[in-house]
C-alpha cells in the first residue's frame, strides 16, 4: 500500500505564501441614487393614498362616492395600503445604506480600491469595481455616472407622469372634492301636466314612503288609489324659482356616484291658498317636506306624475312654522334602496 503523507507545516506555509491575497468580496450591484429616489417617491404616494382613503372614510365623505356596502372594503384596503407602504419604506431605508453593516462593507471596498491604486497606479480603476458596477463586463460605474454596461434601467422619463396620475386623488381631497354639489340641477317642467290634482284623496298618513314608490305608483291605477290623499314625508334638495311650486331632487346610487340617477318629486302649494314660497331662502338647501300625495295627469291623458300638495293657510305658516317644509341634513345625499 502506498503511504499517504500529510503536507508538512513548512509546505503549507509556502503554499499560502505563494497564493494571491484574497480579494474583498463585492456584493451585488447597488442601485443608483435615482432608483432610490423613485422608489421612495412612489412609496410616499402610496402611503398618502392610504391615509387619504382612511380620512375619507373617517369623515363620512365616502358616502358621496360609494354605496354603504362598500365602505368597510375601502377602510380595510386603505389600512393594508398604509401598512404595506410603511414596510416598503423601512426596507428601502435599510437597502439605502442606513445599516452599519452596509457602511462597513462600503468602507472595506473603498480601502481595497485605495490599496490597489497605490500599487498599480493608473491601472487601479480598471481592476477595482465599486458596488454599483458590472464586474462581468470589466467596467466600473458609480451613483453619478451610468455606463453602457451597468445593467440598470434608465427609463425614468415616465416618473413625472406616474406621479401626476397617482397624485390626482390626493389633490382632489385637498380641494374638498367631491362635495355635496350635484352639479346643474333643474326643476321639473310641468307644462305638459294639468296642475289640477285628480281624485278626492283618501286622507290619512303613510310612513316610510320613498321617491321610488311614488314614481312607480304614478303608472299603476291601483297604487294611485292607495297613495292618493295620503300625507307623506320626503327629503331632498330644493330646486326652483317659483313661489307656488318647486322640485324636490334626490339621487339614487346603486354602486358609486358615477351610476347615480336623479329622482324628482313635484311639490306644489295649494292653488286655493294665498301662501307663497320664499324660494330664495330655500333654494339649494336640503329640506324635509310634509305634503299630501296627489297625481297630476298629462294633458294628453296618457301618463301621471306624483306630486305633494302643501296646504298651508298663509305665507308665514308655509315658510316659518316648519309644519310643511323645514331645513334638514340627510344621513347621505344618495338613496341606496
Amino acid at each position: 500500500m502506498t503511504e499517504q503523507r500529510s503536507p508538512s507545516p513548512s509546505s503549507l506555509s509556502l503554499t499560502m505564501a505563494d497564493s494571491p491575497t484574497p480579494e474583498v468580496l463585492v456584493s451585488a450591484p447597488r442601485p443608483s441614487a435615482e432608483w432610490f429616489q423613485e422608489q421612495f417617491l412612489q412609496t410616499g404616494i402610496a402611503l398618502a393614498l392610504g391615509l387619504v382613503s382612511l380620512a375619507i372614510y373617517a369623515t363620512g365623505r365616502v358616502g358621496l362616492m360609494l354605496a354603504p356596502k362598500f365602505h368597510p372594503w375601502l377602510a380595510a384596503g386603505a389600512g393594508m395600503l398604509v401598512v404595506v407602504a410603511l414596510i416598503r419604506a423601512f426596507f428601502l431605508a435599510r437597502h439605502a445604506g442606513f445599516l452599519s453593516k452596509q457602511k462597513l462593507q462600503a468602507k472595506l471596498i473603498s480601502e481595497s480600491c485605495d490599496s490597489k491604486a497605490h500599487h498599480h497606479g493608473d491601472h487601479a480603476h480598471e481592476e477595482c469595481c465599486h458596488p454599483h458596477s458590472d464586474a462581468s463586463a470589466g467596467t466600473c460605474c458609480d451613483d453619478h455616472q451610468h455606463g453602457p454596461d451597468c445593467g440598470h434601467d434608465h427609463g425614468h422619463q415616465w416618473l413625472p407622469l406616474q406621479v401626476m396620475v397617482l397624485s390626482i386623488p390626493i389633490v382632489l381631497f385637498a380641494l374638498n372634492l367631491p362635495n355635496e354639489a350635484f352639479g346643474a340641477m333643474k326643476a321639473l317642467d310641468l307644462e305638459a301636466y294639468s296642475l289640477a290634482p285628480t281624485g278626492a284623496g283618501s286622507g290619512g298618513k303613510a310612513d316610510g314612503v320613498s321617491f321610488l314608490q311614488l314614481e312607480r305608483a304614478a303608472s299603476n291605477p291601483e297604487a294611485r288609489g292607495l297613495y292618493d290623499g295620503k300625507t307623506v314625508q320626503l327629503v331632498g334638495k330644493f330646486v326652483g324659482d317659483h313661489d307656488k311650486r318647486f322640485t324636490l331632487i334626490r339621487y339614487k346610487m346603486n354602486c358609486c356616484a358615477a351610476d347615480a340617477v336623479p329622482l324628482n318629486a313635484a311639490i306644489m302649494v295649494d292653488p286655493q291658498s294665498q301662501a307663497r314660497l320664499d324660494y330664495r331662502h330655500w333654494s339649494g338647501k336640503w329640506v324635509e317636506v310634509n305634503g299630501e300625495v296627489r297625481f297630476l295627469q298629462s294633458r294628453d291623458g296618457k301618463s301621471y306624475l306624483a306630486a305633494l300638495i302643501l296646504r298651508a293657510k298663509d305665507t308665514e305658516e308655509l315658510n316659518k312654522s316648519e309644519t310643511w317644509i323645514r331645513e334638514t341634513i340627510p344621513d347621505s345625499p344618495f338613496l341606496t334602496n
